[in-house]
Parts: structure tokens; C-alpha cells; sequence
């Protein structure tokens, strides 16, 4: 199919963007608060560290949990049906231990509630230092638009 210019007004239509929600891979289990990558057939997974095979896609943080196939056990519809509530934009505080971060430095994730500003060989950029506590975590602002 050929692009197409417009010759008339055109509504694209908008969707905030903040917010999604995505289904968990079989055998996954995704907790509240959890960075999160996409697994390539439309789901996602917890970003763990130190597998080759982990998936390069940041999707975002989960603002719900579920179990891959969903689990019968809970009230909540999301988990029930094994779908999970993503944060796409905010500042989300990770655990580190950098030893001296830097404001405005970028941030990898490592694990799915762990960053670091040393990049490994299957860590994923996941956002930009905003905020730094001293409690042993980072304040990151995530904004998948510049990640």
C-alpha cells in the first residue's frame, strides 16, 4: 500500500497514553509496582535481569498485579482475567545501589524493582534519575516517548 497525503481534514483520534493494559505470558507472575517488558507476542513479562533471552522492550510499571492465565482466586477483574494495568509516564521509585547517582543521569533496569545507572549486557534503559531520596532508591522518571 502506497502512502497516502491528506486532502481533507482527517480526525486521528487521541488516547492519553498514560495508562494501558496488556496480557501476562503464560507462567508469569507480575507484581504492583514491577517494571515490566513487552515478550514479543503482545504480552508482558517482569524485566529480569541477566537472561539473553529477556525480552528489550520496556513496557512500563504495573499499577495492578496478575498471574499469566489469569488467577480464579482473585476479586480483582484485571488479575482474574490474568491482564495487568500498566504506567507508562511518572516518576516511579526503584531500589539502586549506585553508590553516588547523579540527577539527570539515565537509569537501566535490571531487575523489575532495581536500576542502575551501569548498564549490564541485558539491562534495559528505562528512564532518567529525577529524584534521589537516600533511602537506597532512585526517583526515575519514565516517559516511553524519549526511553
Amino acid at each position: 500500500m502506497a502512502a497516502v497525503a491528506l486532502t481533507a481534514a482527517y480526525d486521528a483520534g487521541r488516547k492519553d497514553g498514560v495508562t494501558s493494559t496488556a496480557p501476562v505470558t503464560a507462567a508469569k507472575t507480575v507484581f504492583q509496582g514491577g517494571m515490566l517488558v513487552w515478550d514479543g507476542a503482545g504480552g508482558v513479562e517482569p524485566l529480569v535481569g541477566g537472561s539473553a533471552a529477556q525480552p528489550a522492550s520496556f513496557a512500563g510499571v504495573a499499577r495492578s498485579g496478575a498471574i499469566g492465565g489469569g488467577d480464579s482466586t482473585s476479586p480483582n477483574q484485571l488479575a482474574y482475567v490474568g491482564l495487568v494495568r500498566i504506567e507508562r509516564r511518572g516518576v516511579f521509585y526503584f531500589n539502586t545501589a549506585d553508590a553516588a547517582p547523579v540527577l539527570g543521569e539515565v537509569v537501566f533496569g535490571i531487575t523489575d524493582n532495581y536500576v542502575s545507572s551501569v548498564a549490564g549486557a541485558t539491562s534495559i534503559k528505562v528512564g532518567t534519575v529525577v529524584d534521589i531520596p537516600g533511602d537506597g532508591t532512585l526517583g526515575v522518571q519514565i516517559d516511553l516517548a524519549v526511553v
